[in-house]
């Protein structure tokens, strides 16, 4: 790349005639000729290459994440597609207090499926997304849960995967539900 570069700015030197010259400087106005390109017909030097580098492969075990990571399970009937999700949104308290922010929230389904977690923002929690992969969760209780530490603490609220019926006004994609959890 860089030598076809090089070779066609060479070429447009050569093109066009140009040429370093150095000029003395007279008393007198000079007349110089208007120059004309002229084509020469050189040929055009090639760069060989002196020595290739091998980058070294990476090798090694990629690090293990601290971050609690959702559960899921995987959709046994691949030609089925999976629910639409329940979203939830609303206030987080900790005893009687608002949660502070950047605590986890999380929800779960049984011991089967778990949300990836929401972080707590001014007091509330917002877009955690309860989106199991089959309609089996459909009426299953979800619990919900924010981790303080090393603890989760469950929430005395509940709801249920309900089926998304995106015709009607209540259709379940959107819910606001505000979360009390026990103080540590």
């Amino acid at each position: 790349m860089i030598r076809c570069l090089l070779l066609t700015i060479l070429a447009i030197i050569i093109v066009l005639g140009v040429a370093c010259t150095s000029v003395k400087p007279t008393d007198s106005p000079v007349s110089l000729p208007t120059p004309s390109p002229t084509l020469v017909d050189t040929p055009s030097p090639m760069a060989k290459p002196t020595s290739v580098v091998l980058l070294p492969t990476p090798t090694g075990t990629a690090e293990p994440t601290v971050t609690p990571t959702p559960t899921g399970v995987v959709n046994s009937d691949p030609s089925s597609f999976p629910p639409f999700p329940n979203l939830y949104s609303g206030k987080a308290f900790v005893g009687t207090q608002l949660a502070t922010d950047g605590i986890p929230v999380f929800a779960r389904i049984g011991l089967n499926y778990q949300t990836p977690p929401v972080l707590v923002v001014d007091g509330r929690y917002s877009q955690l997304i309860m989106g199991p992969p089959t309609f089996s969760y459909i009426g299953q209780k979800i619990t919900f849960y924010i981790i303080v530490g090393e603890e989760e603490i469950q929430a005395a609220e509940s709801a249920v995967f309900v089926e998304v019926n995106l015709g009607s006004s209540s259709s379940g994609l959107m819910n606001t539900l505000d979360l009390s959890f026990p103080a540590p």
